[in-house]
């Protein structure tokens, strides 16, 4: 299942910088019919498509997953955030891979226990995306599209996002579209640029860049993004994840 695993991990921003390459070591045990696998990881950065969460700081993150083999699937990622914060998402999906052709659907809850004042952002189920990836793959390289829409709190957004790997690298173009409530001061078209080299299967580097697009009038080179606490600006960001074993 690493395709299914890359792909969700991409989409949760569990590679820490997006890569499609995961960036974790996954132990796996089988148990009923399935797989238990547990994640660990820690990065100078926490960047989730193309934003930084921790206002600069260091992440320690990690998840623990039950995949069973008709493809249906389960987990739990946490992850710390700069500033004291925290972080733990909790997903359900089925995947299905085919002569390398590849379907992931899932449903994911974003919470955020400590440090951290989004709308339902400490309400299990008030914060969610559903979230759609399509891929293809080969022993050298692989393509895939993904479809995320917010279906519950924040304040209204899509993401979607182009990756390619071969080889060690990968790359990722993404677009955060938010809706534009009247009154806010956030632009609605946020694209980031992800590139990523896995040294081996422990260590990535990550190069991240983000454009947005200033049709608005602001004072910085700075945009709040929803839910209000979190700011995203042009700098280049470079991101380097190592991953901790678990037996």
């Amino acid at each position: 299942m690493k395709n299914f695993s890359a792909f969700r991990l991409a989409g949760l921003g569990v590679a820490t910088a997006g890569a499609m390459l995961a960036a974790q070591t996954v132990s796996a045990k089988e148990f009923a019919g399935g797989e238990v696998s547990a994640t660990a990881a820690v990065s100078n950065l926490y960047v989730f498509r193309g934003v930084d969460q921790g206002a600069g700081g260091a992440a320690v993150s990690g998840s623990l997953d039950y995949s069973h083999e008709t493809g249906l699937y389960a987990g739990i990622w946490g992850s710390s955030i700069g500033g004291g914060g925290s972080e733990a998402d909790l997903y359900i999906g089925y995947g299905i891979e085919i002569n390398g052709l590849s379907v992931d659907l899932n449903v994911t809850n974003y919470n955020y226990p400590t440090g951290f004042s989004g709308p339902d952002s400490d309400n299990v189920g008030g914060f969610s995306e559903v979230i759609l990836s399509l891929g293809y793959s080969t022993d050298e390289m692989g393509v895939s599209f993904q479809y995320a829409d917010n279906v519950a709190g924040g304040n209204g957004y899509v993401y979607y996002a182009l990756g390619a790997e071969y080889g060690n690298f990968s790359v990722i173009l993404g677009v955060n579209d938010f809706d534009e409530p009247a009154g806010q001061t956030y632009d609605d078209d946020i694209t980031h640029l992800d590139v990523t080299y896995a040294y081996n299967d422990n260590l990535s580097f990550t190069v991240s860049k983000t454009s947005v697009d200033d049709e608005i009038n602001v004072n910085s080179s700075d945009f709040v993004l929803p839910p209000g606490n979190i700011t995203v600006d042009d700098d280049t960001l470079f991101i380097v994840t190592y991953s901790l074993p678990i037996e």
